[in-house]
């Protein structure tokens, strides 16, 4: 499967491949990336971006044994910036909160995803 057809899937789609051990969460992953920046000076949709951080999710989600997967480990999921992720900017989609400093906790929405990897690791 080549990068430019893995972001052309829908949730559904992705899924099969993934649960067939036939696309890895790298590969998926490293995928959404490109797509993300080779559509960001046109769309502007993703402010902020760990790369790192999310490949090496990634990595880590493909180390794991399927069974053990979290529910949502299929699908990479992109959290907007009106939510606080700690350690990331919290921009709230204004110029006015350009200087803020990353958000020190996360927002319970955030949490709960982090709860289910760390339940799942």
């Amino acid at each position: 499967m080549t990068g430019q057809a893995i972001w052309r899937l829908s949730a559904v789609e992705a899924v099969a491949p993934r649960h067939a051990g036939r696309l890895g969460a790298v590969q998926f992953v490293e995928a959404t990336i490109a797509r993300l920046r080779t559509t960001q000076g046109a769309l502007n949709a993703v402010i902020d971006l760990d790369d790192e951080a999310v490949i090496a999710a990634a990595r880590r989600l493909d180390d794991m044994p399927r069974p053990t997967l979290p529910p949502l480990a299929d699908l990479p999921i992109l959290v907007h910036d009106l939510s606080h992720v700690g350690g990331m900017p919290t921009r709230f989609c204004s110029i006015a909160f350009v200087a803020d400093p990353p958000a020190l906790v996360d927002d319970p929405r955030v949490r709960a995803l982090r709860a289910v990897w760390a339940a799942s690791g």
